[in-house]
């Protein structure tokens, strides 16, 4: 396709100065019976084909200032773009953002051994996807290795791991948790006070907790009374934990 379009373009030159050669025959066939030669067709046209040449050549002149005008520009563009470019992380994580994740995964672990979850035998195999930002075991999610009550464990422990993480970082968590029945599946309720100590622990934000569970009202009840609000709504109860009892 390449060389047919240079073929077409060489066609179109030579086509247009054989016109011209044809013209200018001509022109000097008529000028053999001419006397004057200022008068002499050939010598009309070849002025006017002169003419005409400057005129391309201060057409090309005026295309080549506008064209390196533009190429300035480019290049002051250019070299913007290298600057920037020499600015952004040759990783898709800065330090900053793998020690962020480093914590958020060694808080985690941190939480699960506290609220007793079993499922696995090493918690070394744990790490914080890069694409998620969830919880993996061997590029798969956790929750597939887990049981019913360690599947509630582990959102104890990364719910709360998010928000250690941000107060260690000075992060933009909203440093508010919200938990409906977190004794679901026969939690044991020596780990759910554990939970509820590391929420009281944090002492920073607000927790508030809905249960419907006594057991669970009992755990919270065996609580210092200043870590806590109760508020009972009906047949409900709300919990809530914060640095101020409100």
């Amino acid at each position: 396709m390449e060389n047919k379009r240079k073929l077409d373009t060489l066609l179109t030159e030579l086509q247009s100065k054989l016109s011209t050669l044809n013209r200018l025959a001509k022109a000097l066939r008529n000028d053999i019976y001419v006397v004057d030669d200022e008068y002499a067709e050939s010598v009309v046209y070849k002025k006017i084909e002169i003419s005409k040449e400057i005129e391309d050549l201060v057409k090309l002149q005026s295309d080549l200032t506008n064209l390196f005008s533009a190429m300035d520009t480019l290049s002051v563009r250019w070299k913007k773009y290298l600057e920037d470019r020499e600015k952004v992380p040759k990783k898709k994580f800065s330090s900053d953002d793998d020690s962020k994740i480093t914590a958020l995964r060694n808080v985690f672990i941190k939480n699960l051994r506290k609220f007793g979850y079993k499922s696995l035998t090493t918690m070394e195999q744990i790490e914080i996807s890069k694409d998620s930002y969830l919880p993996v075991r061997e590029n798969f999610d956790m929750k597939f290795d887990s049981s019913a009550s360690d599947g509630i464990r582990a959102i104890w422990a990364f719910t709360l791991a998010l928000m250690q993480t941000s107060i260690i970082h000075k992060g933009n968590h909203p440093n508010i948790l919200m938990y409906d029945e977190p004794d679901q599946h026969s939690i044991v309720m020596k780990d759910l006070k554990s939970f509820f100590d590391e929420i009281i622990k944090i002492n920073v934000g607000q927790t508030i907790i809905a249960i419907k569970d006594s057991d669970t009202e009992q755990a919270i009840a065996d609580l210092e009374s200043d870590t806590y609000n109760l508020i009972r709504i009906e047949k409900r109860v709300f919990v809530k934990m914060s640095e101020e009892t409100v």
